[in-house]
């Protein structure tokens, strides 16, 4: 049995909200959420406070985009609806996307009847996932979708006996395990290779949407997986950067070219920071980098592009932090590894 959260606008929703509420329960024998149901928990006097907690008690999320883009919060400028997805999203839970055909329909055809607000919120929504949006003109056709996707992930969790929370942890581990594994034994070979070192880090590292910490989350910008990666050592006697390595789509520059434009990794080594820096690749793509030093001998540059961009000004430590935060593990065993070379 699973809780099920609706979210969505109610005014211009309300008959599908109603109707796929009942064939939910009646039908599959879950739990629907919905705000203005009787037994929703109103606890809290904000009610942005009670719709982002019922998300969060909810093991999957149902979101359906109209037309409307319904209330705004007013220190966020974003809708109630939005904020209930960001939230799913930040606690990693299942989300069940669909749009109704008529908004799918202007939103591709970039009509002007369609308001911003919701041109962007789909557009958030499309970045995230992909194709992975059910497009719907009746009730019935948005719960045999709804059906055919529950079918799917029950299946996942009768198959490992978990609950959904204990499944996502469950999956999120044996992940983390493998990638650890993988990229453990590529520091273990005979024949050290940083190029091919770097190679299986950029598939391991974790990225997707960066966000803010307020009270609702903001996102800042979504960064593609690794694309590549640099590593370079200090040559204290010479006083230049010598290239060790290198992976992916970057330039692998030079010892001389190093010596003459790298005064951003010098700057990063000798102050002990990391620095963010962003390039405009040959198609023209937006491309951040994060450059990291490790111990007082070696800088690493890693290599992102950048999907989506939401917000036009942002501290880049926000960035910097993301990344380290999500490969913390990984980083550190290779600053104990490249530590441990130099006895």
């Amino acid at each position: 049995m699973l809780n099920l959260f609706i979210s969505s606008t109610i005014k211009d929703l309300y008959f599908v909200r109603q109707t796929l509420g009942n064939q939910i329960e009646n039908h599959l024998g879950h739990t629907v959420i919905m705000s203005e149901s009787i037994t929703f928990d109103w606890s809290h006097e904000d009610i942005v406070k009670s719709c982002l907690q019922a998300v969060s008690k909810a093991d999957i999320v149902i979101l359906i985009i109209g037309n409307r883009s319904g209330a705004n919060i007013s220190e966020n400028g974003i809708s109630i609806t939005r904020a209930e997805y960001r939230q799913a999203k930040a606690l990693r839970k299942p989300i069940i996307t669909l749009i109704v055909q008529e908004t799918w329909f202007l939103y591709q055809q970039s009509s002007d009847r369609l308001h911003g607000s919701i041109v962007d919120f789909i557009d958030e929504v499309s970045a995230n996932f992909r194709r992975n949006i059910c497009a719907f003109s009746s009730s019935e056709e948005a719960f045999y979708y709804i059906r055919a996707q529950l079918s799917n992930i029950f299946k996942s969790y009768l198959e490992l006996n978990q609950t959904p929370h204990h499944m996502e942890q469950y999956i999120k581990k044996g992940e983390e395990h493998q990638a650890y594994y993988r990229f453990v034994t590529s520091l273990m070979t005979p024949e050290l290779s940083f190029d091919r070192i770097l190679s299986i880090l950029i598939h391991q590292l974790k990225s997707g949407t960066v966000t803010t910490e307020d009270y609702v989350p903001q996102p800042i910008v979504l960064l593609s997986t690794a694309i590549g990666a640099t590593l370079y050592r200090y040559d204290e006697e010479k006083q230049f950067m010598l290239l060790v390595g290198c992976a992916g789509d970057t330039p692998c520059e030079s010892l001389q070219q190093m010596n003459q434009d790298s005064n951003y990794m010098m700057d990063a080594l000798h102050r002990q920071q990391s620095i963010l820096l962003e390039n405009i690749t040959a198609y023209d793509q937006v491309e951040k980098i994060v450059c990291l030093p490790i111990g007082n001998q070696y800088v690493m540059t890693i290599h992102f592009l950048v999907e989506a961009e939401y917000e036009p000004d942002y501290d880049p430590n926000i960035i910097l932090e993301f990344v380290y935060m999500q490969n913390k593990v990984l980083l550190h065993t290779l600053h104990m590894f490249l530590n441990n070379m130099k006895k």
